[in-house]
């Protein structure tokens, strides 16, 4: 009578093989690969794998932490476009952001505005009807100095404290270009990011810089973001590294040497480049 409908989104173009043999190259818990189409954009290809695992692995009492960027914000509103929300049940379930939020002065930064941690937690919370957490302090702040008073404000401590506990963590990955987002954020980006390269640096995950076997590179950059570290991110369960494009290829591949994420969401392309 037509009330119930089943479809099995199976893709044309398979690539089983392929997220196993990056799986067991690099270790991870699981590879997942977007394939692109007449109809489906590599985004948006990408953001349907990414939210359905995320409704997969979701459960009650789990705290997501959830970074920011324009892939992160794919991710957020194909969830709900998709109706992934309507599937997932669970309950006790909390929205952490990794990093603060800038204000956006220029025309550059202002298209970024809505791809903000604290916008997004927001918005997942709002779709799981759950409970989220603000951290009400920039991004990229001028100085150690400033960013060791505003850390030790209450309201900002702990949330930083709640996002080190976070069971599950969405990452995107960067690479280091002055035209990446964050570097464009900064009054000083392309100068950073060349200080960063210089350094050794090949990519960044939640503004952090690593080199190309994943090390932690500790830049000044790392001394003026509030935030999760790499050193915390670390020790959080699920690790899910949302990266692709040719320009991030060997972000990745640095990211997934230093065990910086578990699980790999990427496109077929890119996870081509990979192996």
């Amino acid at each position: 009578e037509g009330i119930v409908k089943i479809q099995i989104n199976y893709p044309s173009e398979n690539t089983i093989e392929l997220e196993k043999n990056i799986e067991k190259e690099f270790g991870l818990k699981e590879v997942l690969i977007g394939v692109e189409n007449e109809s489906i954009s590599k985004d948006y290809a990408v953001a349907i794998q990414a939210s359905e695992y995320l409704a997969r692995i979701l459960k009650n009492n789990m705290k997501l932490g959830i970074n920011w960027g324009r892939s992160m914000k794919n991710i957020v509103t194909t969830f709900e476009k998709e109706g992934y929300n309507k599937l997932v049940n669970v309950k006790g379930v909390e929205i952490v952001p990794f990093l603060g939020t800038n204000n956006s002065f220029d025309e550059k930064s202002q298209s970024l505005r809505l791809t903000y941690s604290n916008f997004l937690a927001i918005k997942m919370a709002e779709l799981l009807k759950c409970k989220n957490y603000n951290l009400s302090a920039p991004m990229i702040v001028s100085s150690q100095k400033v960013k060791d008073v505003i850390i030790n404000e209450p309201d900002v401590g702990g949330v930083l404290k709640k996002a080190k506990t976070c069971d599950v963590a969405l990452l995107g990955i960067g690479s280091i270009d002055k035209d990446s987002s964050l570097f464009i954020l900064m009054d000083d980006g392309e100068k950073m990011s060349d200080t960063i390269k210089q350094q050794g640096g090949i990519g960044e995950v939640i503004g952090r810089a690593y080199d190309k076997d994943g090390n932690i590179i500790h830049s000044e950059l790392d001394n003026r973001i509030i935030g999760v570290t790499l050193e915390e991110l670390k020790q959080m369960p699920l690790k899910i590294g949302v990266g692709y494009g040719n320009q991030k290829v060997e972000a990745i591949k640095a990211a997934l040497k230093g065990g910086l994420i578990d699980v790999l969401i990427t496109d077929k392309e890119t996870a081509e480049k990979l192996v």
